[in-house]
């Protein structure tokens, strides 16, 4: 049994900082939209990581490695979230440009983007992230490369508060 299993088992929390435990998984092929917007025919990536927090607590550190590429001028990137009591935001770090973003004079460009979630609903539900993104002008935003076959690796760690 894990260190971080034994402390949910048992009610004990951990010091500030601590890293509970470590998630890392792949989102695979390429999806691009004209949408430009967070809520209106949002866009994400094919498929999702989910991770289920040890403490209601706790922080959740994300980190993406993903290609991306944009026709729409920019393209913006974000987190991604969604669990059984918090409301889908495809928007996580509330930002209006995203954690990272592309310029169309760009070609096809290795993004990395970073964001500790707050976990504001304070539970242990389990959690579904993936990559999400939107064009300045409603010209494609893609998330992925279908030439390359590459996979965009999400690493996902627990940090107790």
């Amino acid at each position: 049994m894990s260190r971080s299993s034994v402390l949910a088992d048992f009610g004990v929390s951990a010091s500030a900082g601590a890293v509970l435990q470590i998630a890392h998984g792949s989102v695979t092929g390429d999806v691009y939209s004209a949408t430009t917007s967070w809520t209106s025919s949002p866009l994400k990536a094919a498929s999702n990581i989910t991770f289920t927090p040890k403490l209601a607590t706790s922080n959740i550190l994300l980190i993406a490695n993903f290609q991306a590429y944009s026709a729409a001028t920019y393209g913006y990137y974000d987190f991604y979230k969604d669990a059984s009591d918090i409301d889908e935001t495809y928007n996580l770090s509330g930002l209006s440009y995203g954690l990272t973003m592309i310029d169309v004079t760009t070609s096809w460009e290795g993004k990395m983007m970073t964001f500790l979630d707050p976990v504001a609903e304070n539970s242990t539900t389990e959690k579904t992230y993936s990559i999400s993104a939107r064009g300045h002008s409603a010209s494609n935003t893609h998330i992925g490369n279908h030439a390359t076959l590459n996979n965009q690796l999400i690493t996902i760690m627990e940090i107790a508060a």
